[in-house]
């Protein structure tokens, strides 16, 4: 639920990074883009870790029908670099994405639809307070409800025309495995590069809070874990000090008995480990097909952060956590045994 949550939070925010001029990240003031931007585009291009970019030019103001107002960021895009940093196009629910594309929340706010003319109220770049009208073509539906209210898509160009100028306010970058250190050396005095958290703390904040329930879940798990692997280890070597000491009597050292319960403790971990990654591999197949319907009977809608999350989640299993539980398995069985045997050997000493 976390990576679909971040997955989401991301989605929204229209990517990992954003790289805006400095007056609009400030105060988004729209009346000073960047005009000079084709030499950062050729190296943003440039990074391998770049899975989407999208150059926009944003146009802040209200929107307003019958019904009431609302306000949005008029978003002008490019059709083809948008739909790599968001799925605009397979999101339309109505219409198409050719032109100017609103959210569902929107459209049911102020009771609109495909065809309808949008009446939008803006400040062009002379200071004067202008309205304008935008049809139609399609309608978005996004998982959060206030992206659905509060973001509309045009051309670049119908923008530009609007406003009265030419050139971006920020460029949107997609890349999950994109650092600070891959775009900071790229981006000009005039730009400044944000990480979606900043764009987004609410969001983060619950994420880390959910992060944070999780790991404090798990070392509850953990601790009664080892609990359960260390009793039965004590309770099985308590019931074998007799043949311990038969093996002293024998001439068989400690340091001997020592390893052989190591070796011993080799062998179950063994067992344990390719066991239990057989089964949970196998449940998890499972259940990333089938998913885990988390829908209640009633039907009610599970929000996180302003996000709606889907009904059904797809489990999966990283690798790094993988590599953690078998280190965790393994430490704890050894520890086990070696608190066990030291405790049994404190016995064979008094023969």
């Amino acid at each position: 639920m976390v990576s679909q949550l971040t997955g989401a939070a991301i989605l929204n925010n229209l990517g990992n990074f954003q790289i805006r001029e400095r007056s609009f990240a400030l105060s988004k003031d729209p009346t000073t883009p960047v005009a000079e931007y084709v030499d950062l585009k050729s190296k943003l291009k440039g990074v391998s870790r770049i899975t989407g970019l999208s150059r926009q030019v944003v146009l802040p103001g209200f929107v307003s029908s019958t019904e009431g107002s609302q306000a949005i960021d008029l978003v002008g895009v490019d059709g083809n670099e948008i739909n790599s940093v968001i799925p605009l196009k397979t999101s339309i629910s109505e219409g198409t994405a050719d032109g100017t594309v609103i959210g569902k929340g929107l459209a049911k706010k102020l009771n609109l639809s495909v065809g309808d003319n949008l009446v939008i109220n803006f400040q062009d770049i002379e200071g004067e307070l202008r309205t304008e009208v935008l049809p139609i073509s399609g309608i978005f539906d996004f998982s959060s409800k206030k992206f659905q209210k509060s973001f509309v898509f045009t051309r670049i160009e119908d923008v530009e025309m609007l406003a009265g100028f030419k050139g971006i306010h920020r460029f949107v970058i997609k890349g999950d495995s994109l650092t600070f250190k891959d775009l900071a050396p790229l981006v000009p005095d005039k730009m400044i590069l944000t990480h979606w958290s900043e764009l987004n703390p609410e969001i983060a904040l619950t994420i880390n809070f959910q992060k944070g329930v999780i790991y404090f879940f798990l070392i509850i798990l953990g601790f009664g874990i080892s609990l359960t692997i260390l009793t039965p280890i004590s309770m099985v070597l308590n019931e074998r000090i007799p043949e311990f000491r038969m093996m002293s009597v024998l001439g068989i050292s400690k340091p001997k008995i020592f390893v052989l319960n190591l070796n011993e403790a080799t062998i179950l971990s063994l067992i344990s480990l390719v066991s239990s990654i057989i089964l949970s591999s196998l449940i998890v197949i499972f259940l990333s097909h089938s998913g885990v319907h988390l829908a209640t009977s009633a039907g009610a809608i599970i929000e996180r952060g302003g996000i709606i999350l889907p009904n059904v989640i797809y489990p999966a299993i990283k690798s790094e956590q993988m590599v953690i539980s078998i280190v965790f398995t393994l430490l704890t069985v050894y520890l086990s045994y070696l608190f066990a045997t030291w405790k049994i050997l404190k016995h064979v000493r008094k023969i």
